[in-house]
């Protein structure tokens, strides 16, 4: 608020304005204004610098007032005659030579050396004058909140000022030197500057001209600076004002096209220099966007020019990632990379390929990536192979870089950056000619796939593929460590291990500890290997601890995998043919890699069984000195395996979360109170593992031993002082941790306190005195006499409650520091204050008598803090760690290790989190009344962690050690050792390879991609028809397309169920093969290929292996839309006749012999040719031999009969009667019946097919127990994993009817009722308010219209007698009244009737209790299960002019009768037809989910045998 009377009324004067005689209605245009250019030069003379500023800021606030505060109702007077003062002023400013006067004192000559604030505020002002004369009141503010300031249209004044402007350069200049010079400038002065800029350049394009040559590279730095502005606070780069500042300048760029072209160069070498850490460049690279889309317009040599060495710069950015530290995150989400790569896609998108060879040859030789074009199968053009290389870098180094290299981390690592990197991808396959980028990426993503599938083999959902909710483990981002998995119970033992772990000199001693490469618990892998197994029996360890012995068939040198099959075990069962047992209980072959075993069955360890015995021998024999006992054995497997953890969470990629299971299972040597799966006392198991961790390193690595022991023993002297004759006896004893009992404590001092109270035994308590031979007045006392390097003092937080005998836990507060001095505590301390006491010297002031010990020796820093969240019984543990690494990035760095999730901690809420004591919690009512509850704080520390400041020296020893030398000789010279590092190296590396590849391939980003590209397929391939595609060049596109999104379907995303993405993957994958029959042809034939392997058997995989039923399911839809699909194939349609009939001569050749009894039903005909072989009859062949095997895994079979199923409905007649004739002579019908049956199966057919007839006695008996996660516990009330054993594996137990519902279903199906199958009556819960809540289909409520309607007297609504008649017909009975009044005030809209939707809402509460019972009154009416209707005169016949009802049989017999003239009837074979003369099949039917269909059956069955 100006405040100087004398130059306030000068400058108005100057300007000729008076307050007096204004009124709303002046116009300002009709006053006549003077020149006043002496008065105007005296008050802006430069020689009075201060009061010119001071004018200058008078001339703002006339010329801009602040209305803004005083803009309201009541002083509107005011705010109008403010508005017009500043008109007035502004017009006589102009019109009296006062704004010549400010240009003038603007562009005089000036430095901004030493300057800077003088300057600024001179610069704010003027700026803010000239914008004010240029634009009035139009613009009033300078910044927004979410948009550029964009100028409006200059009135007849401002374009007078303007033209009045007679040295534009000079100003263009100053306004440029203002912004660049003075870096204190306001965030309004530059947005002022941008506007009078954008004003002077618009007028005339010369002056552009002029404001890029301005000298020394004004324009380029005030351009480029204002486009990467950041404020000093802005921390991420989202300030409003800077935000403001960059995307005005962008506006001011773009609007003056030819500011736009003189640009590109600066911003193009500014790209060079630009950090990758800068945080604000989206309007920097999007004005370079818009630049490289405006070239494509040009066509002069010069924007060309320029796009050629922007295109290198842009490469030579993305080369610069390759340097970035792996540690030091770096926001790319925003910055750099992200702006780089949607540049690169601009210039791609330009279709000018020439311009990126010589970027893409700088890519290829940084990163030395092999270029995709020299492996791909056809020669390309240079533009496409250029094409082709750029995305082998984009791909292989940006966004899977997990293949090749096992440490290294792909570049683009969070989603908005990946998400571009594959938009550069789509762009530059859309481009190259004849779909050739695709092929090459899809040959690529295939390759990735072929690496990852072999580690997913056996792992099935997020928990076992090693994923979280986001894809990859909560610790990946700016944390550098991984955790550990929870395995239920035993956060005890994680948050022990994480607190070792992060003691650097610990862990490395711990992991290079040294063992007998023989006594590895791989030790058998590692002497023979891969082919050299092959033929030989080994008996492999299951988790339950019981050896099965198997024998080895084959071995894969690409996937380092063996093929086995286990050998029959021996039963007891009289009842069963001996030949027959011996060839249904063999199983089907098995193939995973024997070191790492398989989830829940195989651990990975194995013996040999034919050179067992001379292994034994060579042990014995080489180590007759070093025989191990049992407890021995277990403590070495048990320091292998901290030391397993400890490399891979060292070496581990960050973001890897490990699981410590088999460490686990070895801890249960340590004997703990409770079992080892369930939660034990944290500070007893660090105790116990520290103690017999001892015992091995004490016997093979003797450096390690001293080692531990020199950082954790810590010696306390029990010291007894005779009073008489002063002897001092000490007892030393040697401990790892030191227990403070903390009842009625407030602090660890006081608890250490505790430890050393003296103890004083007189009178009746006197102890004997060796020296005086007498008993004697004696002192006892306890102190520490040796210190470790890591003090652990464990909080004695579980107390007995002798009132109730229960352990209970202690929650009072206990404070403790950072820094802790232990030297009160030390046998020397305590004689230090002895020896004052005795001297007679009194303590005052700072006469410390424990000032002559050095602090430096005593002093110990707060390293780590164990939490325990919960009471006595159970609860949480969990650890605060300080980072003691050298890479730490600041000395007081701590983390949070909570299992697997790992997180940044302040240290300052330490207090807070760890002491305890009691909490308040308010609880607010809704009246409003606060309620106040004081509770104990349930977490806080257990166990305290310090570290020695001043670590004492440790030596490992040498020749002269005489311990060392003795263990040396004991343990013999001869012996091959190797470290824990060195031996798990390779592990490591694999597992990170792994992570890298699940973590890439589980990602939403890659799977949306992948979405993306088979919805190009979809689309393009609906303009072709398969004629068009034979011949055209994009078939090889197309296919390519299809088959990577099929492996991708089938290896990857079938084993991580996620219900709503595995739905949209099968529904549009059924698409496609229907949509293509060749490709169709070729994934059938894939198919096919695959059924004579057997981890690569898709087939065998999703019927036998996978444990999830929506992965099964899933996958055998798309395999019956595919087979659907491949018979319309002309030749594969003729391919399948011809196997049937060859199927038919052979089951004639079969039933001549089957009187022996003797010889079981082959599963595929013998004399098939193999090179003309018909893929699908491959397919059938399979399916006969899981179905033989199928008691091996009855639980899974359903969705076997699923595909089934789905093969006997299919709609074309033609290609129905092709596979139902094709799976008929295979006999399925009659093993289908024989699943169903087992062993009460026709002795023929138990014969024809043993291993489908097992009963499940014998298939309990021979069934080896698995413990996977992922199958149901039978005891559910068990804690922790210890109950993991006791599982419904797929062949435990006995099946009951129900579950041979869907093999019933489809023996119908494939007889000849294509009815049979059941559709949904009910829709996917779906969650409202008050719960979950039901829904009946569309179909369900369209077959109850039509009965509501038939059954309606009234239009509209069903009457009581209705109602009666409904349930008569439906339940066979009358209703009572009772039940009838209760569905009328329940559902009806009144006593006496019920409506429509009363009707379907009945109906849905029938589909929550019983849904037997709705099909039930379903099938009484005439439905069928697919909710098809027999017609009319099938269920109904006119008696006496009245309809009656047929019976249930009759209708049954009538419908069947029918089916079958509308769908011809495959002749079945003999053993089909002794199958259906068995009554225990309609039993079985009868008592199933789907017991109507026992009438349809026996029914199907007479005509079928008839």
């Amino acid at each position: 608020v100006p405040s100087n009377a004398g130059l306030i009324s000068r400058v108005r004067a100057a300007a000729q304005v008076s307050i007096e005689n204004k009124d709303a209605n002046h116009n300002s245009m009709s006053v006549d204004f003077e020149r006043k250019d002496a008065e105007w030069s005296e008050l802006l003379n430069p020689l009075h610098y201060a009061t010119s500023v001071y004018v200058l800021q008078l001339i703002d606030s006339f010329i801009q007032p602040a209305t803004e505060f005083i803009r309201n109702d009541k002083d509107q007077e005011l705010y109008d005659q403010l508005v017009l003062d500043a008109s007035l002023f502004r017009q006589g400013l102009i019109e009296s030579g006062g704004f010549d006067a400010v240009l003038r004192f603007y562009l005089r000559v000036k430095s901004y050396s030493g300057e800077k604030s003088v300057l600024g505020m001179e610069n704010c002002c003027v700026l803010r004058i000239l914008k004010a004369c240029l634009y009035g009141r139009s613009i009033t503010s300078s910044i927004g909140f979410d948009m550029s300031v964009t100028p409006t249209i200059i009135d007849n004044l401002g374009q007078t000022v303007i033209k009045s402007i007679d040295n534009v350069p000079l100003l263009l200049e100053n306004l440029t030197r203002a912004i660049v010079m003075d870096k204190q400038i306001s965030a309004n002065a530059i947005t002022d500057s941008l506007l009078i800029i954008q004003c002077l350049l618009v007028s005339d394009s010369e002056k552009t001209q002029i404001f890029a040559t301005l000298p020394n590279r004004l324009t380029e730095n005030f351009i480029v600076n204002l486009l990467l502005r950041e404020s000093h606070n802005d921390c991420n780069g989202s300030c409003v004002e800077s935000r403001q500042i960059r995307e005005t300048t962008e506006g001011l760029v773009m609007r003056i096209p030819d500011l736009s072209q003189l640009a590109m160069p600066w911003l193009t070498r500014a790209l060079e220099n630009l950090s990758i850490n800068k945080r604000s460049t989206d309007n920097f690279f999007s004005v370079l966007q818009q630049m490289v889309t405006n070239t494509k317009e040009c066509d002069d040599n010069l924007s060309k020019g320029q796009l050629q060495v922007l295109s290198e710069n842009v490469c030579k950015k993305l080369v610069s990632f390759c340097d970035k530290d792996s540690s030091n995150s770096v926001n790319t989400a925003s910055g750099v990379l992200c702006g780089c790569l949607k540049l690169l896609k601009s210039i791609i998108e330009i279709s000018e390929t020439n311009y990126l060879e010589s970027g893409v040859k700088i890519l290829l030789s940084k990163y030395e990536s092999l270029p995709w074009s020299l492996s791909h199968p056809r020669d390309l053009s240079p533009g496409t192979a250029i094409l082709v290389d750029l995305m082998g870098v984009i791909f292989d180094k940006f966004l899977s870089d997990s293949v090749t290299s096992s440490l290294s981390s792909a570049i683009c690592s969070d989603s908005m950056s990946r998400q571009i990197a594959f938009e550069v991808l789509n762009c530059c396959a859309k481009l190259c000619e004849y779909g050739e980028g695709y092929v090459s990426l899809c040959s690529h993503i295939g390759k990735l796939l072929s690496h990852a599938t072999p580690t997913l083999r056996h792992k099935w959902g997020r928990e076992n593929i090693g994923l979280d909710d986001a894809g990859t483990a909560s610790t990946l981002g700016n944390v550098k460590y991984s955790g550990l998995k929870n395995q239920g119970c035993t956060c005890y033992m994680n948050s022990v291990l994480q607190q070792l772990f992060m003691m650097p000199e610990l862990r490395k001693s711990l992991s290079d500890a040294t063992l007998p490469v023989d006594l590895r618990t791989t030790s058998t892998s590692s002497k023979v290997k891969g082919s050299e197994l092959v033929c030989k029996e080994i008996a492999l360890q299951w988790e339950s601890g019981i050896f099965f012995n198997a024998k080895v068939i084959a071995f894969n040198e690409t996937t380092s995998t063996h093929t086995l099959r286990y050998l029959p075990v021996s039963v007891s069962d009289c009842n069963v043919n001996k030949f027959a047992l011996e060839a249904s209980i063999s199983d089907l072959a098995e193939e995973f890699v024997l070191s790492e075993g398989r989830p829940g069955k195989e651990t990975g360890v194995y013996k040999i069984i034919s050179s067992m015995q001379d292994d034994e021998r060579n042990v014995k024999g080489k180590f007759n000195r070093h025989e191990e006992s049992d407890d021995e054995a277990a403590y070495r497997r048990l320091l292998e395996e901290v030391q397993r953890t400890f490399v891979h969470l060292d070496k581990g990629s960050r973001g890897r979360v490990f699981d410590p299971k088999t460490l686990v299972e070895a801890s249960g040597c340590l004997k703990l109170e409770f079992d080892i799966w369930q939660q034990n006392d944290a500070s007893e198991y660090a105790m116990k593992l520290l103690d017999k961790l001892e015992i091995p390193l004490k016997k093979w690595s003797p450096n390690a031993f001293k080692f531990l022991e020199h950082t954790f023993r810590l010696k306390q002297t029990k010291q007894k002082l005779c009073k008489e004759c002063g002897l001092k006896t000490n007892r030393e004893e040697n401990l790892m941790n030191i227990d403070c009992q903390i009842r009625g404590k407030s602090d660890i001092h006081e608890a250490l306190s505790t430890m050393c109270e003296v103890e004083y035994m007189e009178g009746d308590n006197k102890v004997f005195c060796d020296n005086c031979k007498k008993n004697c007045d004696t002192v006892l006392r306890t102190a520490i006499s040796a210190l470790p390097d890591m003090l652990i003092l464990s909080l004695k937080r579980f107390d007995l409650d002798y009132n109730t005998f229960e352990t209970v836990k202690l929650n009072s507060r206990c404070e403790f520091g950072q820094k802790l001095n232990m030297k009160r505590y030390t046998l020397e301390g305590l004689e230090a204050m002895e020896n004052m006491e005795d001297s007679g010297r009194t303590l005052n002031g700072d006469d410390d008598p424990l000032n002559i010990l050095p602090d430096e020796d005593y002093e110990y820093r707060l390293a780590g803090v164990l939490v325990h969240h919960g009471v006595a019984q159970g609860g949480h543990y969990y650890s605060f760690i300080r980072d003691r690494t050298q890479s730490s990035e600041k000395d007081d760095q701590w983390y949070r290790f909570d299992d697997d999730e790992v997180t940044p901690f302040n240290p300052s809420n330490i207090e807070v989190e760890c002491f305890g004591g009691k909490i308040k919690k308010e609880t607010k009512w809704p009246n409003g009344q606060v309620n106040t509850v004081e509770t104990d704080q349930l977490a806080n520390a257990l166990m305290l962690f310090y570290e020695k400041v001043k670590p004492s020296n440790f030596s490992h020893g040498g020749s002269n050690d005489e311990e060392m030398q003795e263990l040396s000789e004991e343990n013999g010279n001869d012996i091959e050792m190797i470290t824990g590092s060195e031996h798990f190296q390779d592990d490591v590396c694999r597992s990170n390879s792994m992570h890298r590849s699940h973590s890439f391939l589980f990602q939403n980003d890659f799977q949306d991609f992948m979405q993306r590209l088979l919805n190009l397929f979809l689309t393009e391939i609906s303009t072709f028809q398969d004629a068009d595609l034979t011949s055209s060049s994009l078939v090889s596109q197309y296919l390519a397309i299809l088959n990577v999104c099929t492996s991708l379907f089938f290896d990857i995303l079938l084993h991580n169920v996620d219900r709503k993405s595995l739905e949209e993957w099968c529904y549009t994958l059924c698409q496609a093969f229907r949509k293509s029959v060749k490709g169709s042809v070729i994934f059938v034939s894939e198919l096919a290929r695959r059924t004579h392997f057997v981890a690569d058997n898709w087939l065998q995989t999703f019927s036998v292996d996978c444990p999830e039923p929506q992965s099964r399911e899933a996958a055998m839809a798309v395999f019956a839309s595919a087979i659907e699909s491949a018979l319309h194939s002309e030749k594969e349609s003729f391919l399948l006749n011809s196997w049937t009939q060859e199927w038919e001569e052979e089951l004639v050749a079969w039933e001549n012999h089957v009187s022996n009894l003797r010889h079981p039903l082959p599963i595929r005909p013998k004399t098939q040719q193999n090179n003309n072989t018909s893929s699908v009859g491959e397919i059938v062949s399979c399916i006969c031999s899981l179905l033989d095997f199928s008691p091996r895994f009855w639980r899974f079979s359903p969705q076997l009969c699923f595909l089934l199923i789905n093969l006997g409905i299919i709609d074309n007649e033609k290609v129905r009667t092709c596979i139902r004739a094709a799976l008929a002579a295979a006999q399925v019908p009659a093993r289908l019946i024989c699943t169903i049956l087992r062993d009460k199966s026709h002795p023929v057919l138990r014969a024809a097919m043993p291993g489908a007839s097992l009963s499940a006695e014998v298939v309990e008996q021979t069934t080896k127990v698995e413990s996977s996660t992922h199958l149901l516990p039978l005891n559910t009330n068990s804690v922790g994993m210890n109950s993991g054993l006791n599982v419904l594996g797929p062949a435990s137990g006995s099946p009951t009817p129900s579950d041979h519902s869907k093999a019933i279903e489809a023996l119908a199906v494939l007889i000849g009722i294509r009815n049979m199958s059941p559709s949904c009556l009910t829709l996917e819960p779906s969650q409202t308010r008050g719960g979950p809540t039901t829904d009946l289909t569309q179909s369900t409520k369209y077959a109850l219209g039509t009965i509501f309607e038939e059954f309606s007297t009234e239009r509209g609504s069903m009457s009581q007698k209705d109602i009666i008649r409904y349930m008569q017909v439906c339940k066979g009975a009358a209703i009572t009244q009772q039940k009838l009044s209760n569905i009328l005030n329940k559902y009806g809209s009144g006593p006496n009737c019920l409506t429509f939707e009363g009707f379907l809402d009945y109906y849905r509460d029938v589909s929550q209790t019983s849904e037997v019972e709705f099909r039930a009154d379903l099938h009484a009416l005439g439905f069928r299960p697919d909710l098809s209707r027999c017609p009319e005169d099938l269920r109904i016949y006119n008696e006496a002019s009245e309809k009656v009802y047929f019976d249930e049989i009759e209708r049954v017999v009538n419908d069947v009768v029918a089916l079958a003239k509308n769908d011809d009837i495959i002749p079945m074979g003999n053993l089909t037809k002794l199958g259906l003369n068995s009554l225990h099949l309609y039993h079985t039917a009868l008592f199933s989910e789907s017991s109507h269909l026992a009438k349809y059956l026996m029914a199907l069955a007479v005509n079928v045998i008839n």
